[in-house]
């Protein structure tokens, strides 16, 4: 009997960690407080940027730096760790061009849940030398928004990641951000 509870807690605490929410919390900076290295890398990146805002991100157990920019119809979302170092350059874009790909992506979202809407689709580069003026094309990953709705009518919110070929890599829970700080 205490191998089967043993074996039933174990399994819980696998199913809480495989399902990690993602808390971000996001405060916008001025230029002079973002590290220099990542205020060089920005320049480096191959597109002209307008509206370019920073941030000092949080999302409960790292911080990190981020600018975001709009180039013709994308925005763009560039983050650094406190270091400077690059993390990752994500292009929010409308749909995913290859047919092939999101077919691999919306069987793996039809197989999982009763009904789910796709909210945001971005394309998610690590390397600076692999983004292209073009944002749809050579993606490192996908990741995706994606609103569920399952039998007892629970609605949540996941971030999930996706490979190259649309292959499910990880998920997140979404946890919207509070309001609760603005006074009204």
């Amino acid at each position: 009997m205490k191998s089967k509870l043993l074996i039933i807690a174990i399994c819980f605490c696998i199913s809480l960690q495989a399902q990690e929410k993602k808390r971000e919390y996001e405060e916008r900076i001025n230029e002079s407080q973002m590290p220099k290295e990542a205020l060089s890398i920005l320049k480096k990146i191959p597109v002209a940027k307008k509206r370019l805002k920073h941030y000092l991100e949080n999302d409960g157990s790292k911080t990190s730096f981020e600018s975001k920019f709009k180039f013709g119809k994308n925005k763009y979302s560039v983050e650094f760790s406190e270091e400077g170092k690059l993390q990752d350059i994500e292009v929010e874009i409308r749909k995913i061009k290859s047919k092939e790909v999101m077919t691999v992506i919306e069987n793996h979202l039809t197989a999982n849940y009763e009904h789910f809407k796709i909210e945001k689709i971005q394309a998610q580069y690590q390397k600076l030398n692999s983004l292209e003026t073009k944002p749809y094309q050579n993606p490192d990953a996908w990741e995706l928004i994606v609103a569920t709705k399952n039998k007892t009518n629970k609605l949540e919110r996941f971030e999930m990641t996706f490979d190259t070929k649309g292959e499910f890599l990880n998920l997140r829970i979404a946890v919207r951000q509070s309001y609760d700080f603005l006074l009204f």
